[in-house]
C-alpha cells in the first residue's frame, strides 16, 4: 500500500493495529513504513513497482488536496479514480483471494477430466502440487485495459465532524452494490466504490443515475456516529490481516457479531459449482459484503427497491442492445418457469404474477436508466 495512504492514519509516524482473525489490538502503536509492504510485491524486474511510484506521486497530490480542503480539478478526479481502482487491485488480500479462486477453479476442471478419463490421478497430483501463484502485477494490467469504464462515476467526498474516527485496513477499498449483490465489476450498474482517507473524510465513487441522494453535491459533512461505526465494520469485515487507526479507541467496536459476519462473508468469496462430476459449471465469486445496514450515499429509490431481487439483472452502465434483449426474454421466461413448477415461488419470494411486473418494472427502469 502507498506510504502516502498510511501516512493519513499516523499520529508522529505510528498507528494502532488489530489483528482481524483475532479481534485483537497490539499494546503499542507501531511505525507505519514497516506496514503492508512486501519486497518484489509485482515482480523482481521492478517495471510496475516504478511505475506506481510514479502514479503514486500524482495520486498522492490529488488526495492530499481533498484531506486540506483545495479546490479539485478534472485531473484530479481522475487521478482519485484511478487511485481507488488500482489500490483495490494492488493489495496482498486481492491477489491471494484471486490466485486462490484460479487455483480452484483449474482443480475442479482437473477433476471433471479425470472423471472423463482424460487426465491421471498422477498427472492431477503433479498440477495440485504446482499450483500458479499469480503476481498483482498480472491483475493490474488486466485493470488497465478496462479503467476507463469507471470515468462516468461520480466522486463524492464526505467529512464526519463525529467523535469516532474513521478507521482503514490492508484492504480499504470496499466495493457494494445494492442494486444487484453480486455485480461488482467496473461497468457494472449500481456500483458504490468507498475509502477512508484520513480519520475524518471519506472517499466515495458511485453511480450517480442510481443513487440520488447526494448527486447535487461534491462534498457534504456529516454528524453521523451510526455511519462511521458501519462504515469502521466494513473496513473490520474486509480487512484481509490487519485494522488500522490513529488511535486504539476507535477499534474497540467489533463484537462476537461483528467477527461472526467477518467469517460468514469471508466463507463465500471462493467458487461455487454445479452440475454432475463431469459436466459443471463453475462460477468466482466475488468479495462481496454482506452487511445488513444502508449507507447515507448508497439508498435505493423506492421504484428500485419495489422491484424483486430476482427480476433485476447484472446489467452494464452503458447501454448495450444485448442487455436490452436479456430484461425482454426474461420477462416472458420468468413468470412462466415460475407457473410451471419449474421454479418455486416461494424460492424466490414473488408469485408468476409479481415475477411478470417485476421484469416489467425492470426493462422499464433501465430504459430510463439508459435514456432510450
Amino acid at each position: 500500500m502507498p506510504k502516502f495512504y498510511l501516512k493519513n492514519f499516523c499520529i508522529d509516524n505510528n498507528f494502532y493495529i488489530l489483528l482481524a482473525d483475532e479481534n485483537k489490538i497490539i499494546d503499542k502503536a507501531v511505525p507505519y513504513k514497516n506496514q503492508c509492504y512486501e519486497d518484489y510485491f509485482y515482480g523482481e524486474d521492478e517495471v510496475w513497482e516504478n511505475k506506481l511510484a510514479c502514479y503514486e506521486r500524482q495520486w498522492s497530490l490529488s488526495v492530499r488536496k481533498i484531506i486540506m480542503g483545495d479546490k479539485l480539478t478534472e485531473e484530479d478526479y481522475d487521478n482519485i479514480r484511478k487511485f481507488v481502482f488500482y489500490q483495490k487491485e494492488r493489495t496482498y488480500g486481492s491477489n491471494i483471494h484471486k490466485t486462490n479462486q484460479i487455483n480452484e477453479s483449474r482443480l475442479e476442471c482437473l477433476k471433471m477430466a479425470v472423471n472423463m478419463g482424460k487426465v491421471n490421478e498422477k498427472t492431477l497430483k503433479y498440477i495440485i502440487d504446482n499450483n500458479k501463484i499469480f503476481k498483482p502485477s498480472e491483475h493490474i494490467e488486466i485493470l488497465e485495459k478496462v479503467i476507463f469504464y469507471v470515468d462516468d462515476l461520480k466522486i463524492l467526498i464526505i467529512k464526519y465532524d463525529t467523535t469516532l474516527k474513521l478507521i482503514s485496513s490492508d484492504m480499504p477499498v470496499i466495493t457494494i452494490n445494492p442494486f444487484y449483490p453480486d455485480a461488482l465489476g467496473v461497468g457494472s450498474m449500481g456500483l458504490v466504490v468507498f475509502l477512508p482517507i484520513s480519520p475524518n473524510k471519506l472517499l466515495v465513487l458511485y453511480d450517480s443515475k442510481m443513487y440520488k441522494n447526494y448527486n447535487e453535491f461534491d462534498y457534504i459533512e456529516s454528524k453521523s456516529e451510526y455511519e462511521v461505526e458501519v462504515l469502521n465494520k466494513f473496513q473490520f469485515i474486509s480487512a484481509e490481516k490487519i485494522v488500522f487507526s490513529e488511535s486504539s479507541l476507535n477499534l474497540n467496536k467489533f463484537d462476537d457479531n461483528c467477527l461472526r459476519l467477518r467469517k460468514n462473508n469471508r466463507s463465500k468469496w471462493g467458487i461455487v459449482s454445479f452440475g454432475p462430476e463431469d459436466r459443471k459449471l463453475i462460477g468466482l465469486m466475488p468479495r462481496v459484503i454482506s452487511f445488513p445496514y444502508e449507507l447515507s450515499f448508497a439508498q435505493l429509490p423506492s421504484k428500485i427497491k419495489s422491484i424483486p431481487l430476482n427480476c433485476r439483472e447484472n446489467l452494464l452502465r452503458k447501454v448495450d442492445k444485448k442487455c436490452i434483449e436479456k430484461l425482454e426474454n426474461k420477462m416472458k421466461i420468468l413468470p412462466l418457469m415460475i407457473r410451471q413448477g419449474i421454479i418455486n415461488q416461494n424460492d424466490i419470494s414473488c408469485s408468476s404474477k409479481e415475477a411478470k411486473k417485476g421484469c416489467k418494472e425492470m426493462l422499464r427502469f433501465a430504459k430510463k436508466y439508459w435514456k432510450i
